[in-house]
């Protein structure tokens, strides 16, 4: 009877246990997730092109003079609710609370290199905002048109576009860069919690893109540094991935206007003209035997600019003296600015004429010897 008792009390017990533990993992469930909310990453970012004046988002061309670099891209959201008391109420008592047009997600901009190392790359953004989707059809990136909202600094109040953290620098962990510049924005579209976007918001995610913009390095920022030679990267990245876009520098302190090589008979007469020499420090000219041949520098000194800064230009000359007459060969004009970005021009090619005997006087006969 004793063996009856302690065995069923066992029973009691471990039946309470289970009941116990199943109301513990119950709770868990039910229990308020903190969860970050995220935006799911599958719009591609996009840059304006200089050398085609249009959005790309691949291998972009930029200027590199402290001008700001237009970015935008299309907002998307995850389909499921994701809980964020943060971002928006939740209640474990109600169901399907939270938002689903809530996210959060960080850009980063190369900022430092590392080969060559402490090349200055992106050094500021602003602008951050939300705009309408028809800005990819303007011809002046910088004409936002219809701004939906300005992203601004977290305040505790509610906004559709609030920027936490901007700028910050952080080492980087992918890519070619030693540190990039990391801007964290929040984006709730539905401030109520309804399910729905809030009015004054066009009723489709696709219809609303995210714009900002990024500076280049100032001249006085390059100063003594070597020029970003590595690929060059900005890139949005959230929970869900992370989309990059990719630039080359574009021209960087001379618009040149016409580049000659002419033979003459002591030497290669090398002749350009420029439209404007904004930061441009001056010249070097190279020489090869072939288009694909080594290039040796022919001038001894860099060739300074008549007019650093000009918008108007000027004309230059240099003779190559030590042509050989009879041999084609090919010269690339690089152009230096302030900061040592450089940037070759060319080829052109001439051909020295070859050395010629003058015409000579047919020598007198000799005189007889008896001749008066």
């Amino acid at each position: 009877m004793d063996y009856d008792t302690k065995t069923d009390r066992r029973r009691l017990l471990g039946i309470s246990m289970r009941v116990i533990l199943a109301l513990v993992l119950a709770g868990l469930l039910v229990a308020p997730i903190a969860v970050q909310a995220d935006l799911k990453v599958i719009a591609v970012v996009d840059a304006w092109d200089v050398a085609q004046d249009r959005w790309e988002h691949s291998n972009v061309i930029i200027n590199w003079d402290g001008t700001w670099v237009p970015f935008a891209h299309e907002l998307t959201f995850d389909a499921q609710i994701l809980e964020d008391p943060a971002v928006c109420s939740y209640d474990p008592n109600v169901e399907g609370s939270g938002t689903e047009w809530a996210g959060t997600f960080y850009y980063g901009l190369y900022h430092v290199d590392d080969a060559p190392l402490n090349a200055p790359g992106f050094q500021e953004s602003r602008t951050w905002s939300l705009v309408s989707c028809d800005i990819y059809d303007t011809a002046n990136p910088y004409d936002r048109g219809l701004v939906y909202a300005e992203c601004v600094p977290s305040d505790g109040d509610d906004h559709w576009c609030v920027v936490e953290t901007q700028d910050t620098v952080v080492e980087c962990t992918t890519g070619n860069c030693l540190s990039e510049i990391i801007t964290t924005i929040n984006v709730n579209l539905d401030l109520d919690c309804d399910h729905a976007i809030d009015p004054g918001l066009p009723t489709a995610a696709g219809e609303i893109c995210f714009y900002a913009q990024a500076r280049t390095p100032r001249p006085d920022e390059q100063a003594g540094l070597p020029t970003w030679s590595n690929p060059l990267q900005a890139r949005i990245f959230a929970e869900s991935g992370d989309k990059t876009v990719n630039f080359s520098l574009g021209p960087t302190a001379v618009e040149l206007a016409a580049f000659d090589a002419a033979a003459q008979d002591n030497g290669v007469m090398l002749t350009w003209e420029t439209a404007t020499e904004l930061d441009n420090l001056g010249f070097n000219i190279y020489r090869a035997d072939s288009q694909v041949g080594e290039m040796n520098k022919i001038n001894a000194s860099l060739i300074p600019s008549k007019d650093p800064g000009s918008t108007v230009g000027a004309a230059y000359s240099f003779l190559d003296e030590s042509a050989v007459p009879g041999v084609t060969y090919y010269y690339w004009l690089e152009d230096v600015d302030v900061a040592g970005a450089a940037e070759m021009n060319g080829p052109v090619a001439a051909r020295m004429r070859a050395a010629r005997a003058l015409p000579g006087r047919g020598r007198p006969a000799p005189m007889p010897s008896n001749a008066y």
